[in-house]
């Protein structure tokens, strides 16, 4: 009588045999040797709001303080403050230093990418107002260009007056500026 109440139950929990359902309880064994400590119980909705909450992500791995995560965002890749909006997001969040470390990662090797598309777009385009002023200007372009170099120079521009109003203006146009600036 016992064994008939057996085979439908080791059936509903899917062991083929009675080999299979050794090898189940020699491994649930093996679980039950792992120090209570180590074991992590998960309530039905974890929130993160709560201390206990907040516990369950620390021993998966998040920090205790926001400040603690270790962000290296490059200068060049934008304002230090987002680093620490970052910090504050994953803490907040939950995220482990893995999961903040890969994500910075990506981030900033996604923001490198971006960066080295624009710098070849704007060589392209420098190259392209060069071909087209030294199309227009002619036999006259060395000049010319020395022209408009010396309109810089008489105006005392900085590199980042220079940046800005070629980014406005474009190469071609902010040459034929200096050029009509230094011939007057």
């Amino acid at each position: 009588k016992r064994r008939q109440r057996i085979k439908p139950h080791r059936e509903n929990k899917g062991f083929k045999d009675p080999q299979a359902l050794v090898e189940s309880y020699r491994n649930f064994e093996k679980l039950q040797g792992v120090p209570q400590e180590r074991l992590l119980k998960l309530p039905e909705s974890i929130d993160l709001a709560t201390p206990e909450g907040r516990a369950i992500f620390e021993r998966l791995g998040a920090p205790k303080e926001a400040k603690e995560y270790k962000i290296e965002i490059p200068p060049e890749h934008g304002d230090p403050k987002f680093g620490e909006w970052l910090r504050e997001v994953g803490h907040k969040n939950g995220l482990t230093h893995k999961q903040m470390e890969g994500f910075v990662q990506s981030l900033n090797e996604t923001k490198a990418a971006e960066i080295k598309a624009a710098t070849e777009q704007a060589t392209l385009k420098a190259g392209e107002a060069d071909q087209a002023l030294k199309r227009e200007w002619g036999a006259a372009f060395e000049q010319n260009t020395n022209i408009a170099k010396a309109g810089v120079k008489a105006l005392n521009l900085t590199t980042e007056h220079l940046n800005a109003l070629e980014d406005s203006l474009g190469f071609e146009g902010a040459m034929k500026l200096f050029h009509r600036l230094g011939a007057a």
